[in-house]
């Protein structure tokens, strides 16, 4: 610059208005960007021999500045420099500490939330269509349906997903998608760990995810909730959903006068439907099938007792519908 000697920073403010302070005379200058010419504004009224840095205050446009005066006098501090005057004030002290570097985070507004994935949507990794997502990601979507009794579904289409030949972050994924049956992570777990790549597949076989594979609420809300948790290491393309919507499976159970009880049960579940029950399916939360039966008939009883206590999804098939329960094991 001409007309400072000794200049030792220089800011600018939300308006493109260039200052800077000479630590020879103490003095505050503005600046002409064009020329580098300074132009005197005025006594900072403090000793900045070693001080070393200043930044402006985005969500305000005033300008703050770290002082350290040395020998002896130290006026060690952050400051307040009023641009108009050059006069700076004593904002706090900061016990004759020198600071070589002083920045003011922006302060920028808050983002719009992001609408809830609903039906028609396509569910996708952070990176969408095009890019990988990140890496130590952990990111929860909530999909909803668009109308009250309605039920979402979602189905994949593309799924690149890091696997692990051992045990990895968790049953054979390093990187692994968990799906919830409702509107929270505290909903009961359709799939505690999934993942699956184009040449690569997870050392656990529960913990595969294809193409193809779908998942749906039959919790009252009709939601379901989707967490994806990645590794510090590697990402891949991630995975592509259809997400569509359909009337909850309450319905067809009300439909087929479909019951199951008692519930909890400490060992046999009564089926009963005014329907033919062609097939039973209980599945534990890792959404591993641990029973199976054909009953073809519209009654049926499931022994459970050989079951560790826990939670259960019973899917009955009826008349070509699917009917999904959630059972207690005591």
């Amino acid at each position: 610059t001409t007309g400072s000697n000794s200049p030792i920073w220089l800011e600018i403010d939300n308006n493109g208005l260039a200052y800077s302070a000479d630590v020879g005379t103490d003095t505050f200058n503005s600046i002409n960007l064009s020329t580098g010419a300074a132009t005197l504004v005025g006594s900072l009224g403090v000793d900045i021999s070693y001080a070393q840095d200043a930044d402006f205050n985005t969500s305000n446009n005033k300008l703050y500045m770290a002082s350290f005066g040395g020998s002896g006098t130290y006026n060690s501090g952050i400051y307040e420099v009023n641009v108009t005057t050059g006069a700076a004030t004593l904002v706090g002290d900061t016990a004759a500490t020198e600071y070589t570097m002083f920045t003011i985070a922006d302060s920028l507004p808050a983002a719009p939330p992001i609408p809830p994935t609903t039906c028609g949507d396509n569910f996708t990794d952070s990176g969408g269509t095009t890019a990988n997502y990140g890496n130590s990601e952990d990111i929860t979507t909530v999909i909803q349906p668009q109308n009250a009794g309605d039920a979402v579904k979602i189905t994949f289409t593309q799924v690149e997903i890091e696997t692990s030949t051992g045990t990895g972050t968790a049953a054979g994924c390093w990187d692994y998608l968990s799906i919830y049956n409702g509107p929270t992570v505290s909903s009961p777990v359709l799939a505690a760990v999934k993942c699956g790549r184009t040449g690569g597949t997870p050392s656990v076989a529960s913990s595969l995810l294809s193409v193809g594979d779908s998942f749906t609420s039959t919790d009252p809300s009709g939601k379901l909730t989707v967490r994806f948790r990645s590794d510090s290491s590697l990402n891949y393309a991630g995975w592509q959903a259809t997400v569509s919507c359909a009337v909850l499976a309450v319905d067809e159970a009300n439909l087929n006068n479909f019951s199951y009880y008692p519930n909890p049960t400490t060992g046999i579940l009564n089926i009963s439907s005014k329907g033919r029950v062609e097939a039973i399916e209980v599945m534990n939360v890792l959404g591993q099938k641990v029973l199976m039966i054909n009953p073809k008939d519209n009654k049926s009883e499931i022994d459970m007792s050989r079951l560790a206590p826990g939670v259960y999804l019973v899917k009955a098939t009826v008349n070509g519908k699917v009917i999904t329960n959630k059972v207690i094991k005591k």
